[in-house]
């Protein structure tokens, strides 16, 4: 593979907006040099201070006509600049690499797998001073303001391009041809990402200013009759505080104590506030209070200070891409720290899906907001890794999942229990939730105790230690397959020190003899899961890739992904021939092409429809 590299380097009216590409559109920032390596071959670099449009341009058309693929390193914020500064056409044109996430494919550990305090570090300063040691710490005394030392900035912006290329040289020929292959369908993705940076989400800020008054008064509501049942005044101090809080409830309310934290004090955690608001009005009321106060400050105040911070109506969740070992992007939500910490963003990742919660989010003026979402993802590919034939067989079109595992914990017939919930029957409702916690939770070893608290505190399910035991038991007999899957994959971890999925993704975990005795748990349940989450992220790359091509037929854009679902925008007019076309395409991707195998279950494709996140419909055209 030839890569040519590229590297810019920015500024702005605030040295903070040298991150922000956002800010080049309204004149608050800018490119102040840009870099790249000979296109023809060679060690050759060019580069030049405040690079005229139609400079970037001519290289960005050269490597498109050419196939000439370009590298950078975090690739994604540079291409973001290049978006913002007019030459989407010119980007979306080009093929992209990132030595970053190609140094990632080839040692990527689990946090708990490193050393303590020995976390991996995936800057270019880091892998320079491991594989190029004789330019390390080559970035010393560089300045990035460009009117300090522009001609050193320059020299400095040159080396960041050939040290990307060679490293990008060195980490490509240790891929396998398989990691080669999920790479590039992952940094398809890259201008997508790039394009969300720039553009961010739209929000309907009355919709938050009025879910930031209700979330207030909830609060307030909670500890007015909190403190009417206590007969006297507390403060939200105490409310806030784990450690007052377990004061006041476990030493002056005298609620049984039903855990402790690692430092032996009063647990407080959403686990022991539901378990004890089933007991006692009083625990209910510090629940709601709790909830209201950390709802309102994750989903309305933080969002609204977001906006604000950008000042165009916007909020910037940064996506990045391959950022946890099974391949899967995350979100962040802030830049900074401490007294530099700007909200630029906000944690998508944790959205509610309450509608009131999601309804802040809404696609640009005149345009409509699809998603897509990969049906019982994570069940199907289960039933694939596992060839278990009941799984198998409940991937079939018509089937219900959730359905059947809520039957066999029922002790009813399949069929039965699917008209009994069609016609509206609450206790066999109850029993098809029942079902879906247990394949949601249970195929990745969940013991029954978790089980328990996950359908507790998460879906607001009640369940009896007892209840916990007897589905834990039924989910395996269900099964059968399931339990030999994990003992396989514990197998080939022991063997091989890694684990990788069906397509060549590999997480590092090292030899058995290094493994802590505390946390052989872990390593062991990354062998189980890792297959399965991870061929989840290379279906979304690939499902991304596809969009990329075809989006521009609708003019529509990515806008955000979530979990099992990726939401784009396009024009109104356009919307349900959009939501047709792309749910039949990305139900039937072209898995044998682009992997070299085809899955043996069908992975359909729900698509929704509307004018904001809380008030999508399903679409089943």
């Amino acid at each position: 593979m030839f890569f040519v590299a590229f590297d810019i380097e920015t500024w702005g009216k605030l040295p903070e907006y040298a991150l922000q590409p956002c800010r080049l559109k309204r004149d608050q920032a800018w490119i102040t040099s840009a870099a790249w390596t000979n296109p023809f071959g060679g060690d050759q670099v060019f580069g030049m201070l405040d690079p005229p449009l139609e400079k970037l341009r001519t290289f960005l058309d050269f490597c498109a006509f050419n196939d000439v693929r370009i590298v950078g390193w975090n690739t994604a914020f540079d291409v973001a600049w290049l978006i913002a500064a007019g030459l989407r056409d010119e980007v979306f044109k080009c093929k992209w690499m990132d030595a970053m996430l190609m140094w990632r494919h080839l040692c990527v550990r689990p946090e708990f797998a490193y050393p303590a305090g020995a976390k991996q570090s995936f800057s270019l300063k880091n892998a320079v001073r491991q594989y190029l040691p004789d330019y390390a710490d080559y970035e010393k005394d560089v300045s990035f303001d460009p009117d300090v030392d522009p001609e050193r900035l320059l020299r400095y912006n040159k080396l960041d391009a050939i040290l990307t290329r060679k490293l990008a040289d060195y980490f490509w020929e240790r891929m396998t041809p398989e990691m080669r292959q999920v790479s590039m369908i992952e940094a398809a993705s890259i201008p997508l990402v790039a394009e969300s940076m720039v553009e961010g989400l739209h929000i309907d800020t009355n919709v938050a200013q009025e879910l930031d008054h209700q979330l207030k008064a909830e609060a307030e509501g909670a500890l007015v009759q909190l403190m009417m049942l206590a007969g006297r005044e507390i403060s939200p101090e105490v409310l806030n505080s784990p450690l007052q809080l377990g004061q006041l409830m476990f030493r002056e309310w005298g609620l049984p104590t039903l855990k402790f934290t690692a430092t032996g004090e009063y647990c407080t955690d959403k686990e022991v506030l539901w378990e004890l608001a089933h007991q006692d009005i009083r625990a209910k009321f510090v629940r709601d209070y709790r909830e209201a106060v950390g709802n309102r400050k994750k989903f309305a105040t933080n969002l609204l200070e977001s906006v604000a911070y950008n000042g165009d109506g916007r909020t910037r969740p940064q996506f990045r891409i391959y950022s946890t070992y099974t391949g899967r992007m995350t979100v962040s939500s802030y830049q900074g720290k401490g007294k530099e910490r700007r909200q630029t963003g906000v944690a998508l990742h944790q959205w509610k899906r309450d509608p009131r919660f999601r309804r802040t989010i809404i696609p640009p003026p005149g345009y409509t907001l699809l998603e897509f979402d990969f049906a019982g993802q994570e069940f199907r590919w289960m039933a694939v890794e596992s060839q278990d034939p009941t799984m198998l067989g409940l991937c079939e079109p018509g089937e219900d999942p959730h359905a059947y595992m809520g039957a066999q914990i029922a002790g009813t017939d399949y069929r039965t229990l699917i008209r009994l919930v069609k016609e509206g029957h609450e206790e066999f409702k109850k029993f098809r939730q029942r079902g879906k916690v247990a394949n949601l939770s249970l195929q990745y070893r969940t013991s029954a105790k978790k089980l328990r608290v996950i359908s507790q505190v998460q879906y607001d399910l009640p369940m009896t230690e007892d209840e916990a035991v007897s589905i834990h038991l039924t989910y395996r007999k269900t099964y059968r397959e399931v339990p030999r899957y994990w003992r396989r994959q514990i197998r080939l971890l022991r063997a091989n020190g890694y684990v990788e999925n069906r397509i060549g993704r590999r997480v590092y975990l090292g030899p058995e003899h290094e493994w802590p005795d505390d946390l052989t748990w872990f390593y062991e349940s990354t062998a189980v899961n890792f297959p399965i989450q991870s061929i989840g992220a290379e279906q979304k790359y690939l499902a991304l890739l596809v969009l990329r091509e075809k989006l521009k037929d609708f003019d529509g854009r990515f806008y955000f992904e979530l979990h099992d679902g990726i939401f784009v925008v396009v024009p109104d007019a356009k919307a349900e021939l959009a939501a047709s076309k792309l749910k039949k395409l990305l139900s039937n991707l072209p898995y044998k092409r682009a992997w070299g195998y085809q899955p043996p279950v069908p992975f359909p494709v729900d698509a929704k429809i509307g004018k904001s996140w809380g008030d999508l419909k399903e679409f089943e055209g």
